[in-house]
Formats: C-alpha cells, structure tokens, sequence
C-alpha cells in the first residue's frame, strides 16, 4: 500500500533568491542532489514499477492517467495552481500521479495517498516510461522531465509570464518554443498569455484559476475570532483583507497611501515577504496595516470568514496583467467584495470594483463595503464562483484530451 501522506511541514515559506548568482548556485546544486538521488534508488525503480502497475491496474476505470512533472511541493504554504489542477482532475474520474521534487522533504520515497485517485510519486522519473495513454503536464522550467518519461501525451500549461520563474530567460525561452511545437495540449491561465502564443498555437484553450468553493465555505466559517483580530471587531473597525505572496507585484506605496486616507480602516496582510520588498518598502510599519506573516491555507481561510472585504492592489505591468490571481476567486467564494487595480485578467470579472489610484481605491473601498448586503450584488458574486470552480477546468481540460492524437513523440533531447 502506498504510505499515508505525512503532515506538512508549514513552518517556512517560500525563499526566492535575490540574485541571479545564487539562483544559478542552488539550481546547479539541486540538479546535482537530483542526479545522485536518481543513481542512489536505481535499485528500487522495479519495485516501483510494481506499484504503479498495480496502482494503475486499481483504477483501471478511472480513465485517463496523468503525470504532474515536479514544480512546487504538494505541502507548500501557497498552494498553486498545478496543486488545485491535479486534486481537481483526480476528482473528476483521472487517475493522478503528483511528482515530488527529489530535494523536498514532504514525504519518503515511494508513492503516498493524497485521497482516491491522487497520488505523490516522489520515485525516478523512468518509473513511468514506456506506459501506455500516459498525458504527462509540464510547465517551461520542468520540460526536462519528459526525455525520460516519453509520456504518450504532453500537455502545456502556460501559467504565468516567463519572467516570474527564477530560471535562465535562455534556456526558459527554448523550452517554452520547444513546448509550444511538440505539445499535444497547450493551456494558458489568462487571456494575454494565450494570445501571445496563439499565433503558433491557435488550438490553445484558455483556462483561467478558479476555486474549490466548498473549501472555502467549509474552513471561511465565522467562529472565535483569530486572536490578532479581537481588537479590531470590538473596535467595530472594517477589515480590509489581503492574504498570498507579498512581493514586488504588490503596489505597496498605493496601499500605504489608501491606509492613510481611511485611517478607520484596518488592513490585514497575511503571506511570506517572498522577495524582501515588504520589508523594504515598510509598509507593515503603518499604524492601520497588520502583517500577519505566512499561515497554512486552512488557517488563511479562518481570516477570510473576518475580511469585510479582499483587495488586488497589483501594479500594473505584463507580469501582472498576465495574472489569474487564485485568491480572486476565494474572496469571491467566501460572499466579500473585491477591490483591484485594473488588471487585464481581473477586469474581465465584472462584480471587481477597479480603481487605479489612491483616492479612486478608497473610494471603492467605500463602495465595496456599501455592497456587502446587497442581494444583487451578492447574487453576482455567487454566480461567478459557480462559473470559476476546478471541477468545471478539470472537465474542460479533460474533454479536450479525450481522443487527442499525440504530435510528435518527445525526444531524448531535453528541452
């Protein structure tokens, strides 16, 4: 039987490298764990085979099997969208296989439970060569997988502008072209980011995040307020709530100034300083602004059940408006307004209050918590979760693999 999924280890977030040099340094040093990791359990790689089989063998009418190649960390404090993709196709019928980088220490060797269907395989990739209807899901810094594997199927997922990932823009470039001509699926997370490869790509299916709603109502349920925020109810003060990676993408001298024009106004920062420009740029030092630091998402979703209202409060760039914000969604799950800048991807949600500068966001800061209960607002909102769930992607996605005829098979060249 394959173990049990250990508890997460929640007590660090994220660490992005804040120079090049050092992403070089640690990308070499986790190829290299990774070579020696592989040689050090060749022996176990027919063992694992086994297991598959018998795994596969299992679900036999579960229809598709599909391959996650290693990205983040299943337990990772942020969960992201290949996390959410991979639970939601497993509970649409597939049978999933999550690859566990070599280097995290989430779990043992060997494949382990998430819940029916879903399973972390942190084995060497050649365990899954050579199957049969195997799709495997890549992204642009994770292609290299797929030499070994020679999955029947590839699919590319496009989520997010190359320049977010910390890896050479060389080597992230040729892989993402090399992906585009040999995919048999390509996906994109929002609409500049399909249309910039629609050109070579016209079959691209846009799939934007979305949320698993149930979660949401299940653990955003007013009970004992959290403990930071007791001061702030009694005070009868609005909450004003912001929870995800706090990095340079966040507008933090448009939030300072909001602060300071709605001073009555309590904004609560829950998330990983994820570069150091937190810190930087002092935000937090504001007399109305509480950072909360990194919480696991079930304990995030405790906080949001007191949000009277979630904010986007993103500069504007290619990055950004290439964005399909996951925590969009939640706000909306949860029944609270949103408050964003215009980005291209959030102004196609219309019950998202847009506003650009400061005195135009606290104006819809003002408005937003006009809305609150508003049935006609509300009702909005309730339909645009029911549009932006998983389970509809993961149908989606899985409709469009059904009776695909895979392009050119990968070749032993890495991408």
């Amino acid at each position: 039987m394959p173990e049990p999924l250990p508890s997460p280890d929640l007590s660090r977030g994220p660490v992005v490298p804040r120079s090049a040099a050092v992403r070089l340094i640690r990308r070499g040093l986790r190829r290299a764990y990774e070579l020696a990791w592989n040689m050090g359990h060749a022996g176990r790689v027919s063992g694992w085979r086994r297991e598959l089989d018998r795994l596969c063998g299992e679900a036999s009418g579960s229809g598709a099997t599909l391959l996650f190649l290693p990205s983040v960390p299943w337990t990772t404090l942020l969960a992201q969208r290949p996390q959410h993709m991979a639970r939601a196709l497993a509970r649409a019928g597939a049978l999933v296989f999550y690859m566990v980088p070599t280097h995290a220490t989430e779990c043992a060797a060997g494949f382990h439970t998430i819940e029916p269907r879903l399973y972390l395989a942190k084995v060497t990739p050649t365990v899954f060569a050579g199957r049969r209807d195997l799709a495997a899901f890549g992204l642009a810094y994770n292609s290299r997988y797929l030499a070994p594997i020679r999955p029947q199927r590839v699919v590319y997922d496009i989520i997010d502008h190359l320049r977010v990932f910390p890896e050479p823009a060389v080597g992230l470039a040729r892989a993402h072209r090399r992906l585009l001509e040999r995919a048999d699926l390509v996906l994109a997370s929002a609409t500049p980011l399909a249309e910039q490869v629609r050109g070579l790509r016209p079959d691209v299916r846009l799939i934007p995040n979305a949320v698993d709603a149930d979660y949401v109502r299940e653990h955003a349920r007013r009970g004992i307020p959290p403990e930071e925020l007791a001061d702030l109810l009694r005070e009868g003060r609005p909450i004003i709530g912001y929870h995800g990676a706090l990095a340079a993408w966040v507008d933090y001298a448009l939030l300072a100034q909001v602060a300071r024009l709605r001073p009555e106004y309590a904004f609560i920062l829950i998330g990983p300083d994820y570069d150091g420009s937190l810190g930087e740029a002092g935000l937090h030092r504001t007399s109305n602004v509480r950072w909360l630091g990194a919480r696991p998402r079930a304990e995030v979703m405790r906080y949001l059940a007191w949000y009277d209202l979630g904010i986007l409060p993103f500069v504007l760039n290619p990055i950004t408006h290439a964005v399909s914000p996951l925590k969009l969604f939640e706000y909306l799950a949860a029944g609270k307004p949103v408050v964003s800048t215009p980005l291209e991807e959030v102004s196609r949600c219309s019950v998202v209050l847009l506003a650009q500068d400061p005195e135009a966001f606290a104006l819809a800061l003002d408005h937003g918590l006009a809305l609150r209960d508003d049935p006609v607002y509300k009702e909005a909102i309730a339909q645009t979760v029911r549009d932006n769930t998983w389970e509809a992607r993961a149908k989606e996605v899985l409709a469009a693999l059904d009776g695909l005829t895979p392009r050119a098979a990968v070749s032993g060249r890495q991408a």
